[in-house]
């Protein structure tokens, strides 16, 4: 960081409000896209089981249309 001796005290307490304020919106979009990649990954693995029973369901239809 720079030298801070050349500010005031007012100054410094605005580039303290200013630093806080983007910690805060960067900390908040973290959070939010944690959540986004939470609800993707849940939405995947359901897809998943969902690809599972659709395969399950195509192999015994293929397999009771070939032994008829």
């Amino acid at each position: 960081m720079e030298n801070l001796e050349q500010y005031t005290p007012i100054e410094l307490l605005k580039i303290l409000n200013d630093v806080k304020s983007e910690h805060d919106k960067l900390k908040i979009e973290i959070l939010d896209n944690t959540n986004q990649v939470d609800m993707l990954d849940k939405k995947i693995n359901d897809d998943l089981i969902l690809l599972g029973e659709l395969e399950k369901n195509y192999i015994e239809l293929n397999e009771e249309i070939n032994n008829r």
